[in-house]
């Protein structure tokens, strides 16, 4: 029973881990390593009390091509966290983003 304790922890940590590089990824604008990470299973759709998703980080960089890889990766456009990513998008002038978030279903 301990391995399997051990092997829980081990895969929280390698989750929290992917979580960590996603957002860094998008932050640096890498959408290579961002399709990376998305391939071995990072939670694109991942919102804690101090982070929002990473759509939203996108959104607000402006960088349409990671903002169209994730809505095209299933990341949640139609709930709350993508208006919000809408509501970054605008705020920041991001008409391309604002333009194909709509498309993807976000409302103001």
């Amino acid at each position: 029973m301990q391995l399997g304790t051990r092997d829980e922890k081990q895969a929280e940590i390698d989750r929290e881990g992917a979580q960590i590089l996603l957002r860094m990824a998008v932050l640096n604008s890498d959408l290579n390593e961002v399709r990376r990470l998305v391939a071995s299973r990072a939670d694109i759709n991942e919102n804690t009390d101090l982070e929002h998703p990473v759509l939203v980080g996108a959104a607000a960089s402006g960088d349409l091509e990671i903002v169209r890889f994730l809505v095209r990766s299933s990341a949640g456009v139609k709930c709350h966290c993508n208006e919000t990513a809408l509501r970054a998008a605008k705020s920041n002038h991001h008409h391309e983003v604002v333009k194909l978030l709509k498309a993807y279903g976000a409302r103001d």
